[in-house]
């Protein structure tokens, strides 16, 4: 019997809503509530960073807006959507 092998873009994404027009990376992630602190944010996103939209990304600060997607290893995979009526 062979064991199925999945890459992160097979699976779906958890929707992220925000209120704003955009978001930037590292409060994106402070708001799935991953990390225990920001210390632990800012060196994740350094180190090993976040793929945002099929690229790595290491900037805190990358602006994140509606349809983004960002896949955390290990993690998942997740979907920037905007609150309707905002």
């Amino acid at each position: 019997m062979k064991a199925i092998s999945r890459k992160m873009s097979d699976y779906m994404c958890e929707k992220i809503t925000i209120k704003t027009d955009y978001i930037p990376l590292g409060q994106f992630i402070k708001l799935i509530n991953i990390f225990d602190s920001g210390g632990m944010i800012k060196g994740y996103i350094q180190d090993v960073g976040v793929v945002v939209n099929r690229e790595r990304e290491h900037r805190r600060g990358k602006k994140l807006y509606p349809d983004d997607i960002i896949e955390i290893d290990d993690v998942g995979r997740f979907q920037v959507v905007k609150e309707a009526g905002t």
